[in-house]
């Protein structure tokens, strides 16, 4: 059974929950974050645990168990990320949505929202969500996401020498030459991007 768009919102809501405060939520606390009825949640849940997305133990407030989240793995959706904060500071973070293992591999992940057309070239597109693996270095070659001073851009990674470039893949876009005294660093290496249809 293919999930409803209300089912993987539920579904997502469950496992961000259960990431945060170590338990699934209720069901009332379901009805109150989406807005809708408890009996609403409950048809939803049912639908759901005969599909096999999940199981729930009955008499029990907090028994909701899915299925799938072993090989699951809760990634942050940053908003815009502050120079000298944490990366994924509580602040930075404007949702999480489970993936599977397979796709975000074993270390940190996390999701960035693209903006602007400086990586067209690379099928990376304003307002595609790039999935990024946290490191602090690349390989030349490699697609990154790096901090100058206090802006975030996506760039292809380059060694010119002694200094590091990082190239548009959009001819209307200049490289960007990093200067021994900018402020710069390496928040990880683009691994996977998401495009809404």
């Amino acid at each position: 059974m293919a999930l409803t768009d209300r089912q993987r919102q539920i579904l997502n809501f469950i496992a961000n929950y259960k990431a945060r405060h170590g338990a699934p939520p209720t069901q009332r606390e379901i009805a109150r974050h989406l807005k809708i009825y408890v009996r609403g949640v409950q048809y939803h849940l049912d639908r759901m645990e005969k599909a096999g997305y999940l199981t729930r133990t009955p008499k029990r407030a907090r028994a909701i168990d899915l299925r799938r989240e072993q090989r699951a793995t809760v990634t942050p959706l940053l908003g815009r990320v502050a120079a000298g904060r944490p990366l994924l500071a509580e602040e930075h973070i404007e949702a999480s949505y489970p993936l599977p293992r397979e796709w975000t591999g074993s270390g940190k992940t996390f999701l960035l929202k693209v903006q602007g057309d400086s990586m067209r070239d690379a099928r990376i597109f304003d307002g595609d969500l790039v999935l990024v693996t946290m490191q602090p270095e690349a390989h030349p070659d490699e697609i990154v996401v790096a901090m100058i001073e206090d802006e975030v851009t996506v760039k292809r990674f380059q060694i010119d020498g002694k200094t590091i470039v990082l190239m548009p893949e959009n001819e209307d876009f200049a490289p960007i030459r990093i200067t021994p005294e900018q402020p710069f660093r390496i928040l990880g290496k683009v691994i996977g991007v998401f495009r809404k249809l």
